[in-house]
């Protein structure tokens, strides 16, 4: 019954439209959450900005943006988005399937800190949609 209730919650959370002041309703697809420089970075991907995008089919050998123009342009968008980008390091790009034939990159990088802390290091992640395109994140402080 709990893995039951779980299941609703999720489903409502991530597939039912949200709206807010001044937007337009839309289907929540995936989300991606960073912190850097004291900052909060999220990108987020509605069905409409994925759909507008062009599909990668399973008859296709490689999806419309190849790994390395997603790289290009997420450390295009690092440079961007935080005061220091050598101090991040690739790590892995990864193709993430929303739902159906639509995809987008996840490209994720780690902080190379000049010393070395306990635990893990901190992570960048920037989405890249198969247009080639990064959708610009909301950044809170």
């Amino acid at each position: 019954m709990k893995l039951l209730y779980l299941a609703c919650l999720l489903f409502t959370f991530f597939c039912l439209p949200i709206s807010s002041p001044g937007d337009d309703t839309f289907y929540f697809v995936a989300k991606s959450e960073s912190k850097a420089d004291g900052k909060k970075f999220c990108f987020k991907i509605t069905s409409d900005k994925l759909n507008a995008t062009p599909s990668w089919s399973d008859k296709d050998d490689n999806p419309p943006v190849s790994a390395r123009k997603a790289i290009s342009q997420a450390n295009a968008q690092l440079k961007v988005l935080v005061r220091e980008p050598s101090r991040w390091k690739l790590v892995r790009a990864t193709l993430e399937r929303a739902y159906g034939e639509k995809w987008y990159w996840e490209v994720q990088y780690s902080e190379t800190a000049k010393k070395p802390k306990a635990g893990t290091a901190p992570v960048f992640r920037i989405v890249v949609l198969m247009d080639g395109k990064t959708p610009k994140p909301k950044v809170e402080k």
